[in-house]
């Protein structure tokens, strides 16, 4: 067997030690899985909150389908089969709620689409995720202060209108803005084996 395979068979058999290490280990290998999705969903994923009409299921009265909800979701998508399994384990591991919709491109090519919906379940993985976060991290803290926000409204009450929510609409626009303000590569100093730099 080469070095190299034997390397590779050795990670993928790796077995925590027993003793008092144990704890740590295990603490260890929590901040893994959790830095591996924080990575995977800033490469892969996204945070929305849209506007729409009617309740995920089937409704079964006109009010349900007349009336305005908030959807919360954060996905993940990808065309790699392995990818989502791996980032639905991790989300299983931590007890955050998901699930899957197979979705196919004007190409033709399959993909993947791994959701969390919900403000509770998206505040628990934010929660989860914020240390590990870089440039999406913006994004997931004005979600989080979005749920927040409608955790102290009384939106059941049916003098609530989510349409005159001028803090609530300004706050979904500006998680859209942020989405696509991307920094512009032609603005970065470039030079071999340095961190990038960024003239802003």
């Amino acid at each position: 067997m080469r070095e190299h395979d034997k390397m590779l068979e050795t990670l993928g058999n790796r077995k925590v030690p027993k003793g008092e290490n144990l704890s740590v280990q295990t603490i260890s290998r929590d901040i893994a899985k959790l830095a591996w999705l924080a990575g995977a969903i800033e490469g892969e994923g996204c945070f929305g909150m849209y506007i729409c009409k009617g309740h995920a299921n089937r409704p079964r009265t006109r009010h349900d389908r007349d009336e305005v909800q908030v959807r919360t979701v954060i996905t993940l998508v990808n065309s790699d089969a392995k990818f989502i399994k791996k980032a639905s384990e991790v989300l299983f591991d931590f007890g955050v709620g998901f699930y899957f919709a197979l979705r196919r491109k004007s190409s033709g090519r399959n993909m993947l689409e791994l959701t969390v919906e919900g403000k509770g379940k998206c505040k628990r993985l934010i929660t989860l995720l914020a240390p590990y976060l870089c440039s999406k991290l913006d994004q997931a803290r004005l979600m989080l202060d979005l749920i927040e926000y409608r955790e102290g409204r009384k939106e059941g009450n049916k003098s609530y209108d989510i349409m005159q929510d001028t803090r609530l609409l300004q706050g979904i626009d500006s998680l859209k803005v942020l989405k696509s303000n991307l920094v512009e590569p032609s603005t970065t100093l470039r030079r071999a084996s340095q961190p990038l730099g960024l003239k802003i």
